[in-house]
């Protein structure tokens, strides 16, 4: 495995780039060297311009086997200097080989550090998405993560607020109802106690009535008395009669009346002493009023 580095990434691709140029490089004095061998005086196989092979065409004697011309005479070309010249281009050639079989050789070099740099390259790019994606990925499943927990949790807090107005407004009922049911309380208990209060008074006025009627017959009246009640409203009595003949004094019957009622609320006074009624009475000339006749 490589260290995955900035530096070692760039001088990979500095090398490249070099063996690249030198792979030029070597390619062109290779067409160079080619181009050379074949515009020699050597005996030729294909054409030099277009590369076709030159066996199968019939040539002249003495004539030029690529452009067909007459070779030069004897007489004009030294035997010397045709014999050094072809030592020079054998030596050229030889030369030119040697060059080309080095030239190979570091071509070849080239090329197999170019695949390793390749190899390298790939290696050091995946090892980069490896990372990337380790160091990445966990993050976006992260984010992920986050953004549908931040729905849920909206989604919660919307269920909330509206189960939190729910619960507000049956807080609400819940109160009124408590408030109507104390309202019904204090009005039971009222209305118990103006009830107690009401029969207390009717027993009272009740008692206050049987007291009156009992003094008003004791008096003894020229009349019948058919009912002497005192009024629960005005608290005033009223007595009826069943006797047909008219009293002939109303004013004493009238005082006979008043006085029964009158003795009848001092005595409910003594009785009672809770109840304000007057308690001093006073009974003045009563014969003026009743007079001395029995049937007064």
């Amino acid at each position: 495995m490589f260290a995955l580095t900035n530096s070692a990434l760039m001088e990979l691709r500095l090398a490249k780039n070099l063996l690249d140029e030198q792979l030029k490089k070597k390619k062109a004095e290779y067409a160079n060297v080619t181009q050379f061998l074949q515009a020699s005086d050597f005996d030729f196989v294909v054409c030099p311009r277009c590369m076709q092979r030159l066996e199968n065409r019939p040539v002249p004697a003495d004539h030029c086997v690529v452009c067909l011309q007459p070779d030069p005479r004897d007489a004009d070309v030294d035997p010397d200097v045709v014999q050094q010249t072809r030592r020079a281009l054998e030596e050229q050639l030889q030369d030119a080989s040697a060059v080309q079989d080095a030239d190979m050789q570091v071509l070849q070099r080239a090329q197999e550090a170019a695949e390793q740099a390749e190899f390298r390259a790939t290696t050091l790019r995946r090892q980069l998405d490896a990372l990337t994606r380790n160091t990445v990925a966990p993050r976006f499943e992260a984010i992920a993560q986050s953004s549908a927990r931040v729905a849920t949790l909206k989604a919660t807090i919307d269920a909330v607020a509206q189960l939190r107005d729910f619960w507000t407004r049956a807080r609400s009922i819940n109160q009124t109802v408590r408030d109507i049911a104390a309202e019904r309380k204090e009005l039971t208990a009222a209305f118990k106690a103006r009830t107690a209060d009401l029969q207390s008074r009717q027993t009272l006025v009740a008692e206050l009535c049987t007291s009156f009627r009992t003094i008003l017959e004791d008096f003894q009246p020229p009349w019948e008395v058919e009912s002497a009640v005192v009024d629960p409203d005005s608290y005033l009595p009223v007595v009826t009669t069943r006797s047909s003949r008219k009293s002939r004094r109303p004013a004493a019957a009238s005082a006979c009346v008043n006085l029964a009622y009158s003795l009848a609320l001092f005595e409910f006074g003594l009785t009672h002493p809770d109840v304000l009624v007057p308690s001093f009475l006073i009974i003045d000339s009563p014969r003026r009023v009743f007079g001395n006749n029995p049937e007064g």
